[in-house]
């Protein structure tokens, strides 16, 4: 974020939080409140120790689509922190709800009856179904009254989240904004990961023997093996493609569905592609013959992935339907999963721990690439550029003649900040930087000339406007939260937790 952009949004959000914090601290929040079943306080607004099971259990069900239906260890349990996650949830989603307090969000009985009875899982031919509502909230430990008091908390935070992502920008800070913006210049920008370049340390085969001979390296190795086997498993996955006709809350279900089965008729395996291309209502499957790639479980709606990993290789499916609407699958190649096996990764976890107690030839290798890319960026050298970014393609990332613009920077993934900003500006075209981070270096040549600019149109500048809106919106949000958390005291009772 530039420094103006940045001193401006913390202004804002300064001002929002003293407030909310001052009323935090009026209310207090000393000791774990509440009834018995009280796992966490969030400032004085309590977690029960069931909405901590099903946040809990949500998570747990997502990892283990992921492999397949397998309940998690206890390791893996602990390597994704599922326990810590669900905390982070449920404190996030109760700062919202006090925020909702303190801003007089307050709906009525009638508003949230008349918006459980939008929710799709509650109607049957789109009228709300009072009986399988109940059957539903029975199904998953939920009374009524329970239901509607955690959506009473989960829609007015859901209101004051809008309210904070309604950016507070007037169409002056925004066209003062795009004047930022307009200011660019044209560079080649460089990256070394520094963690990455350990990789590129040679080491040789005798050097892994003579460490593995020591039976406590042998047994470093073998722990960090099971810690990281379920990262170096490969889970299940599928190759598939699909034709969706999307539904809406007012859709004609019958008539969609008859399309949907009419072109199911249709399509073989050799013309589902042409097919997909014609009749997909997905945007992202559209001229690319409807194809999702490999996808392992946990990554498509429950109903879409039951039908699939159900599947056989060729197979197409009849029409499914899920909450996007009618879907034909056809499943293109399978993987199956496979378990990671100690032998075939104790020599690289044995290289990686050698290397890092190579701290000097780390550094060494560090300076070489760095004069060596700085060299080459600065004289504009494609044939050199390119073949250190060869030799050092897990560690090198480069953009050859980038746009920076003096808002943005060059995009997220380069991450050029505000400082670095200021100082390229100040400069100007043909200057040269390097900066020295932590994880990284960053070097930066900027070239003579201004980029090439294409004339927008009124209702394109009305779209970029829009979407620096909302942007900033969800950015002041996100710092709202994160700004409260840590000014809020929040009080957890470890021992009725797993």
């Amino acid at each position: 974020m530039s420094s103006f952009t940045k001193s401006t949004s913390n202004l804002f959000l300064t001002i929002f939080i003293g407030l909310i914090v001052v009323s935090f601290l009026v209310t207090g929040y000393g000791t774990l409140q509440g009834t018995p079943d009280t796992v966490i306080n969030v400032a004085g607004i309590p977690v029960k120790i069931s909405e901590y099971q099903r946040e809990y259990q949500r998570q747990t069900e997502f990892y283990k689509r992921i492999f397949g239906g397998k309940d998690l260890t206890r390791a893996q349990i602990e390597q994704f922190k599922i326990k810590d996650n669900a905390i982070r949830n449920l404190v996030q989603r109760k700062l919202m709800v006090r925020i909702s307090d303190d801003m007089g969000i307050n709906p009525s009985d009638a508003q949230i009856k008349d918006e459980i009875k939008k929710l799709p899982y509650f109607l049957t031919n789109k009228v709300f179904d009072i009986n399988k509502y109940k059957q539903l909230l029975a199904a998953n430990g939920y009374t009524p009254s329970d239901f509607e008091a955690t959506f009473r908390q989960d829609l007015k935070g859901q209101l004051a989240n809008e309210i904070l992502t309604a950016y507070p920008g007037s169409n002056a800070y925004f066209e003062a904004l795009d004047k930022f913006k307009s200011q660019e210049v044209k560079a080649n920008i460089a990256t070394i990961n520094k963690d990455a370049l350990k990789s590129y340390i040679k080491i040789s085969s005798t050097e892994v023997k003579s460490f593995l001979s020591n039976k406590e390296n042998k047994e470093r190795v073998k722990n960090l093996f099971n810690d990281r086997k379920a990262s170096l498993s490969q889970p299940e996955q599928l190759r598939a493609s699909h034709i969706l006709l999307r539904t809406e809350p007012d859709s004609d279900l019958k008539k969609i569905k008859a399309k949907a089965e009419k072109i199911r008729k249709e399509v073989t395996p050799s013309n589902f592609a042409a097919k997909a291309n014609k009749y997909t209502e997905d945007p992202s499957g559209k001229g690319k013959g409807g194809d999702l790639n490999f996808f392992a479980r946990g990554r498509m709606v429950p109903e879409f992935e039951k039908t699939a990993f159900s599947m056989k290789k060729g197979e197409i499916s009849n029409p499914i339907k899920t909450n996007f609407g009618y879907h034909i699958i056809y499943v293109t190649d399978k993987k199956a999963a496979v378990e990671a096996k100690l032998a075939e990764h104790e020599s690289n976890i044995a290289r990686e721990l050698i290397r890092a107690n190579k701290a000097d030839d780390h550094k060494k290798l560090l300076a070489s690439v760095t004069k060596e890319l700085s060299a080459a960026i600065n004289k504009n050298s494609k044939s050199s550029i390119n073949r250190l970014v060869k030799n050092y393609s897990d560690a090198i990332k480069v953009e050859n003649e980038a746009t920076i613009n003096r808002l943005e920077g060059a995009g997220v993934e380069l991450n050029l900040t505000g400082d670095y900003l200021k100082d390229i500006f100040k400069k100007g075209s043909t200057s040269s930087h390097n900066w020295d981070e932590a994880t990284r270096v960053v070097l930066v040549e900027v070239l003579p000339g201004a980029p090439k600019k294409e004339a927008q149109k009124p209702e394109d500048i009305e779209q970029t406007k829009r979407t620096t809106k909302l942007a900033w919106g969800r950015k002041f949000s996100q710092e709202a939260l994160k700004e409260l958390e840590e000014n809020v005291k929040v009080t957890v009772n470890n021992n009725l937790l797993r």
